[in-house]
């Protein structure tokens, strides 16, 4: 992600607008460097995965998503 003020705040509000609850968020910043997210997020089924993916995918800072783990807690 490009680190840019408001843009951990844009990708928590479509997490927000779908119902989306985040359990742990972890931000990353070194200056000159992109941002890196690391968020762990309450999801109804894969196909809410794929949306969301989507929908964040398509926010112009966002250089990369991709799912690390599926922990079932």
């Amino acid at each position: 992600m490009a680190d840019r003020v408001g843009v951990f705040k844009d990708i928590l509000s479509r997490l927000s607008d779908r119902n989306i609850n985040v359990r742990k968020a972890q931000v990353k910043t070194d200056a000159g460097k992109p941002a890196l997210i690391d968020l762990c997020i309450d999801l109804r089924d894969r196909q809410q995965l794929e949306s969301i993916f989507t929908q964040i995918e398509q926010m112009s800072d966002v250089l990369n998503i991709r799912r690390v783990s599926e922990q079932v807690e």
